[in-house]
């Protein structure tokens, strides 16, 4: 027997300052039909670096902080425990203490535990597009 393999399908993606514009513009209810331009402005006022956060938490969490934390992480992924380092790194290596065991989780799929490199690849996706389809994309975004 070969192993099932996960199948992934993609019917959009956006990425990129447009992108992350676009999602603010809720932000901006209150300015009515000016919330789209404001949302665009703003960003341009951000500069973005080839970055991924990286946070280490405490190695020992008490059993109440455990609880309350996690529920919490739900709701907003970024709460952090006290004394949680956090550093910007563009590559990280996980090394796994011997004789430890568990599982990973990427974007929600389970995985064995083991040494893993994580590296940033900045504009290193490449896209196909039939020429038609490409050219009306380019025009939906223009206007």
């Amino acid at each position: 027997g070969e192993k099932e393999q996960p199948v992934f399908a993609l019917t959009g993606l956006r990425w990129g300052s447009f992108r992350d514009a676009g999602v603010s513009v809720s932000k901006y209810w209150y300015l009515g039909p000016l919330k789209t331009k404001v949302a665009h402005f703003f960003s341009t006022l951000k500069s973005k670096e080839d970055f991924m956060n990286i946070c280490m938490e405490p190695n020992t969490v008490s059993k109440g902080d455990f609880v309350t934390i996690g529920s919490k992480k739900v709701r907003d992924p970024k709460v952090r425990a006290d004394g949680t380092e956090c550093l910007q790194a563009s590559r990280c290596t996980l090394l796994l203490p011997e004789g430890t065991g568990g599982s990973f989780s990427i974007d929600s799929e389970e995985y064995e535990a083991m040494p893993v490199q994580v590296k940033l690849l900045p504009r290193k996706l490449q896209f196909f597009c039939d020429p038609r389809k490409r050219e009306q994309l380019l025009q939906s975004t223009a206007q």
